[in-house]
């Protein structure tokens, strides 16, 4: 189990995975003890799915998927908890999304924001090899948030619910 998540009640949310498969898990807190791991509803053998961050209240959780079918390499989801079940998974957008990797989502004390981690290259700065560049130019790229390394981003997501299909 990697990459625990704890709701205010105490119940442990966290992702298993083996060489072929992801997915999430709750474990309950009862009576100060943990019961048995449960997998989430949306869980399918067909999607590796990572990295839960569950709101504090439980009623949705956001995770990195690495198959189903997005905007990039690996996109946020959202799953909603509407009266014990989880909804089928909704992408989080091209807002939040890019053409790269997403992942490691992680949710303010109060649910309202969102921080993940985001590899983003800026499309007009993939390098030609023919295009010389002087070192200013080659260190305000390095320095840039579109370096293609990872950086920690920040959005309000206070409005999430609105994503649930009616």
């Amino acid at each position: 189990p990697v990459y625990p998540s704890i709701a205010s009640n105490g119940n442990l949310y966290y992702c298993s995975s083996t060489s072929t498969d992801s997915e999430i898990y709750v474990t309950r807190l009862q009576d100060g003890k943990y019961g048995l791991p449960v997998k989430l509803d949306f869980n399918s053998t067909q999607h590796r799915d990572i990295d839960p961050a569950i709101a504090p209240d439980e009623s949705f959780i956001i995770f990195t998927s690495l198959t189903r079918k997005g905007y990039g390499g690996a996109d946020l989801w959202v799953s909603f908890n509407e009266e014990g079940k989880w909804s089928e998974p909704v992408n989080l957008g091209k807002s939040i999304n890019s053409f790269d990797k997403e992942g490691q989502p992680s949710l303010s004390p109060d649910g309202k924001k969102l921080y993940f981690t985001s590899i983003r290259n800026k499309p007009d700065t993939i390098r030609k090899s023919d295009k010389k560049i002087n070192q200013q130019e080659l260190e305000d790229e390095f320095n840039s948030i579109f370096n293609g390394l990872p950086n920690i981003w920040e959005v309000d997501i206070s409005t999430i619910h609105q994503l649930k299909s009616n």
